[in-house]
């Protein structure tokens, strides 16, 4: 049976004074510890890594404290106690495990003074004990978040007051805040992508009112005009500026080598931004055709609008510009 109280009181005191400010942190990582250990009960991943940090900048000073300061500091390399140290350098807790095997062998080889071999055996003989508990409670870890009661009854709080709806342009489910659908990014059917807000935020939902269509139809007419123009004005342009590796604007004009592929590009932007903004306003004056209030149940019509990632952000990103004028 392990003395804890013992193993506790020889970590402790080989801690040097100015460390009084963490000495109570300390204290409190090796009781969690070592209540586990004896217990045999779990110990969940944040807490075992930040007590694992703890003790290990602890190790550090009392090392600093007990070995380096009064033997090695300020006399060179060239002595024994500096060839032991360095021999036996630790950078954690853990390195005691492995460090302790050899401890005796580089003492023998190098020959330090007694004073210098009686206090880096009682430093092995402090740290080597918790280092080992540590390893020990390696197998009992619980990897994962740590569950927090606290916050997940606020979150049930919170759920519970929640009114989800629908929204008008992604018919997503999204939450009601001050009357109107909350901030949300525009869902995609592509793993990782969205766009940054959705047309739809900000306006009533769906089952309550159909403003938030109408608006997003506005502004659509208004960008497929916009594209319209500009795919009329393709022909008369001067240059085209593009974005290199690194996002720098690179301007092509008529005389470069690349003009020719270049403005075969933006035309095919432009013909696949107009293709996709037609087809989600065919989508949105359906979808206002069809419309009723459904105030006591989510919307149940249409479907999600899907699209290519690339035109569907820069749609998007066009009917919020215009929708600020």
């Amino acid at each position: 049976m392990l003395d804890y109280n013992a193993i506790a009181a020889r970590f402790l005191a080989l801690l040097p004074p100015q460390y009084e400010k963490g000495r109570a942190r300390v204290e409190r990582t090796l009781q969690m510890l070592f209540a586990a250990h004896a217990s045999g009960s779990s110990i969940h991943n944040p807490d075992y890594q930040d007590a694992k940090r703890c003790l290990s900048d602890a190790v550090h000073w009392a090392q600093e404290y007990n070995i380096s300061e009064p033997y090695t500091a300020g006399r060179g390399g060239d002595n024994p106690e500096t060839h032991v140290t360095w021999a036996l350098k630790t950078y954690s807790l853990h390195d005691y495990i492995g460090k302790a095997k050899k401890l005796h062998k580089v003492l023998a080889e190098h020959r330090p003074s007694p004073e210098f071999q009686r206090d880096l055996i009682a430093l092995y003989d402090a740290m080597l004990p918790v280092a080992q508990i540590v390893a020990e409670l390696k197998d009992k870890v619980v990897k994962g978040r740590k569950p927090n009661p606290e916050a997940a009854a606020r979150r049930m709080a919170v759920e519970s007051r929640k009114v989800v709806r629908t929204c008008s342009v992604c018919l997503s489910n999204i939450g009601i805040l001050h009357d109107v659908i909350s901030d949300h990014g525009y869902r995609l059917p592509h793993a990782g992508m969205k766009t940054a807000t959705c047309p739809g935020s900000g306006w009533p939902a769906l089952e309550e009112s159909s403003a938030g269509v109408k608006n997003v139809i506005e502004a659509t007419i208004r960008y497929i005009n916009a594209m319209v123009a500009r795919r009329g004005q393709a022909p008369t342009i001067e240059s085209i500026t593009l974005r290199d590796y690194a996002g720098r604007p690179v301007i092509i004009d008529r005389n470069s080598p690349k003009w020719e592929r270049a403005y075969e590009r933006y035309v095919n932007d432009i013909d696949e931004n107009l293709k996709a903004a037609r087809h989600a306003l065919g989508v949105y004056e359906k979808r206002l055709a069809n419309w009723k209030p459904t105030p006591q149940g989510l919307y149940s019509g249409g479907k999600r609008r899907h699209a290519k990632p690339s035109t569907v952000g820069k749609l998007n990103a066009e009917v919020r510009r215009m929708m600020r004028k």
